[in-house]
């Protein structure tokens, strides 16, 4: 892949495909059931077919730490959600995204086609991109 090519890929081809979220009303424990049995760090966060805002494990741990005694089976996603996830759209360009990303300290942003949910894009999801153009052969 040359530095061309990187610099012009989008959102869209770069993405994780998201067709699991979970809702604003379900409890935090079973967001966490969610995220365990796809093996994601992330779930986008839905009110009916609204994007509300997305939810990380690390959210989870920071609200369920055991000095709050919060009680995940009772505790709501909407309790502990932040506000605002960031957005993409699917063909924002990478380079953008990314820049983004690293100014704000975000870990992961939604990506929505057309304003419906369609991916998500995370540090991870970074790296595994920056792995694959450091492996392709120079041209």
């Amino acid at each position: 892949m040359t530095l061309t090519e990187l610099q012009n890929l989008r959102m869209g081809e770069v993405m994780s495909a998201t067709p699991v979220y979970v809702d604003m009303h379900c409890t935090v424990s079973e967001a966490e059931k969610l995220m365990a049995a796809h093996d994601i760090h992330h779930l986008p966060v839905m009110d009916g077919g609204s994007l509300e805002s997305i939810i990380s494990k690390r959210d989870i741990r920071h609200a369920i730490y055991p000095d709050t005694a919060a009680d995940k089976d009772a505790l709501l996603v909407a309790d502990i959600c932040p506000t605002q996830a960031f957005v993409a759209d699917s063909n924002d360009l990478l380079a953008r995204v990314i820049g983004v990303m690293a100014s704000r300290h975000i870990a992961a942003v939604i990506v929505l086609d057309e304003g419906d949910l369609s991916g998500i894009f995370t540090e991870a999801d970074s790296c595994r991109v920056l792995a694959q153009a450091m492996q392709s052969p120079a041209r």
